[in-house]
């Protein structure tokens, strides 16, 4: 949305999407193939014959074709068997979003802030009365629907945030009633109420609030956060089935803060140093001089 909002075109909007999703999702698929793959599958799965289907799996996965395919013979004894890549299934959605947010972007359509405002709310409740009826009524047929409308619902109103960052309230006291009020709310539907989809919207809208008061308070450490999540969410599932493997008896909750850790740690070096190299190809660039 800051790109939109700069001026950039749709196509400069996505063709920065690109540059910054593609290369890391490949450095970490490239990683998981292999140091993750060769240390961790099954002995008859470490043939020569597997590089087809390894070299498969980097095209369809860095190029967002199939996203969700697991590795033949890696993990399959698992203690949580699950993609090596965990959730990177997303990111077909989020380019979907994308593609999207270019085509409106460049009819100006997303330059106003009241039609966001407006999509935001109808995402919420076209999300909220969908999922309502595939749980109560059981309508399996809707299950497809869900995900790209959880994800959309974020998407749009992480958007609108945006567009109304100026509105939002900038004292403090103001900040903490609405977190509280979000609290409380999503905790009191959880807590007392029969189940709705309001529980799930409440949390998300107090973790996206949360998330953009620390981003607005942050210090400059922080200004590369983008990738910095970015990073940090390719690397999860990968170290976490590296933990839960090394260490099986280790609680859930251990995994949890080592796989957070570890990754937030991995993805800060990894871009400072990538952001060294670059400064070094820049610096040792001869200057164009003017004729």
């Amino acid at each position: 949305m800051r790109s939109l909002s700069e001026g950039r075109r749709g196509w400069t909007f996505l063709k920065s999407r690109i540059r910054r999703v593609i290369p890391l999702l490949g450095l970490y698929t490239a990683a998981v193939i292999l140091i993750i793959y060769p240390a961790l599958c099954s002995p008859e799965a470490r043939s020569i014959s597997a590089a087809p289907k390894l070299a498969k799996y980097f095209f369809e996965t860095v190029f967002l074709i199939k996203p969700s395919q697991p590795l033949p013979g890696l993990m399959d004894d698992a203690k949580y068997m699950c993609l090596a890549q965990g959730a990177i299934w997303t990111l077909r959605w989020g380019a979907v979003l994308y593609i999207g947010t270019a085509i409106f972007g460049s009819i100006r359509i997303l330059r106003n802030k009241h039609v966001l405002l407006a999509a935001a709310v109808l995402s919420i409740l076209l999300y909220g009365v969908t999922q309502n009826i595939a749980v109560k009524a059981s309508v399996t047929s809707l299950e497809p629907f869900l995900a790209p409308l959880r994800l959309g619902y974020i998407y749009v109103c992480g958007m609108a945030a945006y567009a109304w960052r100026h509105h939002l309230p900038k004292h403090n006291i103001l900040q903490s009633a609405i977190l509280a009020s979000l609290a409380t709310l999503a905790t009191v539907n959880f807590l007392f109420l029969p189940w709705t989809p309001a529980i799930e919207i409440l949390a998300t809208a107090l973790f996206c609030y949360l998330a953009t008061l620390g981003l607005q308070k942050s210090a400059a450490i922080l200004k590369d956060w983008a990738n910095l999540v970015l990073a940090t969410f390719l690397g999860v599932w990968p170290l976490a089935q590296i933990f839960t493997l090394a260490f099986p008896n280790m609680s859930v909750g251990m995994v949890i803060i080592s796989t957070l850790t570890v990754s937030l740690a991995l993805a800060y070096t990894l871009l400072m140093s990538w952001n060294a190299i670059r400064q070094s190809l820049l610096s040792r660039k001869p200057a164009i001089q003017a004729p």
